[in-house]
């Protein structure tokens, strides 16, 4: 991150075991030997994995930008998105919500909604 700090994201279950099976198998995804992210290398994996995937390359930024608008095109709360995303402030996760009608009215549904 931007400022060093911690942040937990929800990951559906078969993200989540996917991921795991890749720590297993090959180590931490997208990280040094000392167990720190590293971005030029995030941006290199994430290259690779779309190649692999045969879909159209997306930046880092492309990701949070689709997290965000998939979360609260879903009905998640802005607030909770905010603070999944690290905004300091609230005004910064409404630019990801201006296209979704009615974000700001939007009711708190199930995260398992999204998978």
């Amino acid at each position: 991150t931007k400022n060093f700090r911690a942040r937990h994201i929800p990951l559906n279950p078969e993200l989540e075991a996917t991921l795991l099976r890749h720590r297993q198998a090959e180590g931490p995804v997208c990280r040094n030997a000392w167990g720190l992210p590293q971005r030029n290398n995030t941006w290199r994996t994430l290259r690779v994995l779309c190649r692999t995937a045969k879909i159209k390359p997306i930046s880092v930024h492309g990701l949070r930008h689709t997290f965000a608008s998939i979360y609260l095109q879903a009905g998640i709360p802005l607030g909770q998105v905010s603070q999944w995303m690290g905004h300091a402030d609230i005004t910064t996760t409404m630019i990801y919500a201006h296209w979704v009608k009615g974000a700001m009215d939007i009711q708190h549904v199930s995260i398992q909604k999204v998978q």
